[in-house]
């Protein structure tokens, strides 16, 4: 089993829903994100639970744009954060190419909305507490340097 810490930025419009189906949180004003790039729909921070064919990413929304960065507590870290993530995958194919691993895989995603927060990196079920307000299929390719360990992940 291998653990792994990521931050992603995703775009798309699976952010719209989320939108749509969360209305108690009001608009941003706009901050340096909106300014830097208007592309970045959210980010995430989270974790990668490797075991087998099967992989599990989960974690917490720490930008989602349009919506003001809000937390159970003045700092969002897992256990303050109102949404979260819960991603179940299965890998498809692993293409070997020296040292450049990609992986495919597919599965399912959920972002969750939890009033109380309280997650906690070390018991990733925590992580799908709450209301779902998202639910999609998704397919994620990852491109990892075997020599350095650094990867990129494209949802």
């Amino acid at each position: 089993m291998s653990k792994t810490m990521f931050l992603k930025r995703a775009s798309g419009l699976p952010l719209a829903a989320l939108l749509v189906v969360v209305p108690v949180l009001a608009a941003d004003t706009g901050g340096p994100h909106e300014q830097a790039d208007a592309q970045i729909g959210y980010e995430l921070v989270g974790q990668v639970l490797n075991s087998g064919a099967q992989s599990l990413q989960y974690g917490y929304l720490n930008y989602v744009r349009g919506v003001p960065r809000i937390a159970t507590t003045g700092t969002i870290s897992e256990a303050s954060a109102l949404l979260t993530f819960y991603n179940d995958t299965t890998t498809e194919r692993v293409i070997n190419n020296g040292p450049i691993r990609v992986v495919d895989r597919t599965g399912t995603s959920t972002i969750y909305f939890d009033e109380l927060g309280f997650a906690n990196f070390s018991s990733p079920d925590t992580f799908r507490d709450g209301t779902a307000v998202q639910v999609c299929n998704l397919r994620h390719q990852v491109v990892i340097d075997t020599s350095t360990g650094y990867f990129t992940a494209t949802f």
